[in-house]
């Protein structure tokens, strides 16, 4: 038979075979370019493949390293990717993948060199963090108040009659400002010396009475003959202190002060904070001496200066470093030290050998041109870093009512503060005994439901399938709605205390008046009765002389006498009498009866005085 076809008189496996040859020659090109590609993928000694033309992409690309640090791609230089596909391979590629790569990976080599290097320039200077390093780093005992006295102090006896006689003069006055003192044993000074000047170095962990102290008006001149002058602190502690966020250039210290000194009666100092300020704007701190005007700016968190509202915050102080006054090195303390001399903080020479006011600034640490106490000392920065740094990782070692701030370059997850996590998550007695009052011998217990409802299982469900972070962000969030009530019945009894003491001053007042009274009234009823008794003898006296003017007219027999006997002799005197003893009859029991309702009501008082009213 013939492999002809007989419409088209050609052969039929003609067109099968050509067929097949353009699919193989297909197959065969798309073979071809997967080796290429693959080759082309393949990472050769260099792992940079042929060198080719710089582009424009490149230039924008090393634009954004230099000028963010980080090797991130720009958009420009992200490529949609090819895919070719046959039955034996898939590639997928980008164009610029190889330069894109390698500049990553040098990027990074880059980046891990200069931490190597930080970490080697740095780890020069070794420091121990030592237990007085951070005792002085977490807690915020206030500063010094110094007394600077005229003439100079030389004794100890002088210096203890001096302070013995200024608690005794303030004391009244402490109380009235502050009605959480309510005893003169809470008045005084946990220490106090003599420094090598004369003057009174005082130090006191109540606040109430540092603050009264930075009053200057609440400090008597002379004590003793000896001129007393309150050397001020440059700042408050961070309790008294509040940050006002984002306030332009463009008012000054002196603007913003005038403004707000008519709205707060009792600010201390308002400054600019250092390192805030962006050339546009900075934070400014403000101190209060009065804890009302803090805690009523801080529950608002605004205030508005000029028609433009800024936000205030709490100020937290960061944690500070201990430097020894002996060699000038951070982690110790002069006592703990032992330094052969008494190194300068400007040159690093021995202070007592020769003159050091204005000897070289040189930095002993890191041999730059800064004091050796300056925070932009590269040795007390890694001090500080580490110090922190282990702060983080003992939490536990901060007092309970204190909350540190973390610098930006030393912060951990965006943290911003640190505080002590057993004070939100450890139970107070208190709360145990108040949990365990249901006692179920008291209250009869529920029985247990007949059918499942929809709560009940979608409430079994919760709890067994909640997780442990949410529990716990819920106990957290329990805990401090329990201290925020603390707070607040705290500020209850403060105020309650507040009102029974003006009560109290007022139910005085007025007990001294009722007093005063009395006192008036009981004189009164004695220039009565001697009023009384004189008027009385007057009459009398007048009588007796009228009837014997009477009797010497008409011995007379003269009848010009006789007629002004008759008009004398019809003055009724004995009527007169009567009505004043009358008077003074009735007068006197209403001044007694009053006297008695006075005196009732001054004993009164006094009984509810004495029963806490």
């Amino acid at each position: 038979m013939s492999n002809k076809d007989p419409k088209t008189n050609k052969n039929i496996n003609t067109i099968n075979d050509g067929m097949k040859d353009r699919r193989d020659t297909e197959l065969t090109f798309l073979k071809k370019v997967s080796e290429e590609y693959a080759i082309r993928l393949t990472p050769n000694g260099s792992e940079q493949g042929e060198k080719r033309i710089r582009t424009a992409s490149d230039e924008e690309y090393d634009k954004i390293i230099n000028e963010y640090g980080t090797p991130k791609r720009s958009r420009s230089s992200q490529r949609k990717t090819r895919t070719i596909t046959n039955s034996y391979y898939t590639a997928t590629t980008t164009s610029n993948y190889n330069r894109i790569s390698s500049r990553m990976d040098k990027m990074d080599n880059q980046l891990n060199n200069n931490q190597q290097n930080a970490i080697v320039k740095t780890g020069d200077f070794k420091f121990k963090i030592t237990r007085n390093a951070i005792t002085y780093a977490v807690e915020q005992n206030l500063p010094a108040i110094r007394l600077e006295c005229e003439p100079k102090l030389n004794e100890h006896k002088d210096g203890a009659a001096l302070i013995k006689e200024l608690i005794k003069l303030i004391e009244d006055d402490v109380k009235k400002i502050n009605p959480k003192i309510k005893t003169n044993n809470d008045i005084g000074f946990d220490t106090w010396f003599i420094d090598n000047k004369g003057d009174l170095l005082c130090y006191t962990n109540n606040i109430y009475l540092f603050i009264f102290l930075c009053d200057v008006q609440h400090v008597p001149k002379t004590i003793f003959n000896t001129n007393v002058k309150v050397i001020l602190p440059k700042h408050l502690p961070p309790n008294r202190s509040i940050i006002i966020k984002g306030v332009q250039n463009s008012l000054g210290i002196e603007d913003i002060k005038n403004i707000l000194e008519q709205k707060f009666k009792t600010i201390y100092i308002i400054d600019e904070i250092t390192g805030t300020n962006n050339g546009k704007s900075r934070y400014v701190r403000m101190d209060l001496l009065s804890e009302s005007e803090y805690k009523q700016i801080l529950n608002s968190g605004i205030i508005c200066m000029e028609g433009q509202v800024f936000h205030v915050v709490e100020y937290l102080a960061a944690p500070r470093v201990l430097f020894c006054s002996k060699c000038n090195e951070p982690g110790h303390s002069k006592k703990n030290c032992s330094f052969d001399f008494e190194r300068c903080r400007r040159c690093g020479g021995d202070r007592n050998v020769g003159q050091h006011n204005e000897c070289e600034i040189r930095c002993h640490n890191c041999k730059e041109e800064h004091l050796s106490t300056d925070y932009k000392c590269v040795a007390v920065q890694c001090y500080r870093r580490d110090l922190i740094q282990h702060i983080q990782q003992h939490p536990e070692s901060l007092p309970n009512d204190i909350q540190l701030f973390i610098p930006t370059q030393y912060r951990r997850q965006g943290n911003k503060t640190i505080s002590n996590p057993n004070v939100y998550t450890r139970q107070t007695p208190d709360n145990q005994q108040v949990k365990n009052r249901n006692n179920s011998e008291e209250w009869p217990q529920i029985p247990p439901p007949t059918r499942s409802t929809f709560f009940s299982s979608s409430f079994s469900k919760c709890s067994t399938n909640c997780p442990s972070d949410i529990m716990n962000n819920l106990k957290l969030q329990l805990n401090q709605i329990e201290i925020n009530c603390a707070l607040a019945k705290e500020e209850y009894d403060r105020k309650n205390m507040e009102l029974k003491s003006q009560i109290s001053t007022s139910i005085n007042q007025i007990q001294s008046l009722i007093t005063c009274c009395s006192s008036v009234i009981q004189k009164q009823n004695e220039a009565i009765a001697v009023l009384k008794n004189t008027i009385n003898e007057c009459l009398e006296f007048n009588h007796v002389t009228n009837q014997a003017l009477c009797f010497i007219m008409d011995k007379s027999g003269d009848q010009q006498y006789a007629e002004i006997s008759k008009q004398l002799s019809s003055i009724p005197f004995a009527e007169r009498q009567s009505a004043i003893n009358k008077f003074f009859s009735t007068y006197t029991p209403i001044l007694d009866d009053f006297t008695m309702k006075l005196l009732e009501v001054t004993q009164h008082l006094h009984l509810n005085i004495n029963n806490g009213l």
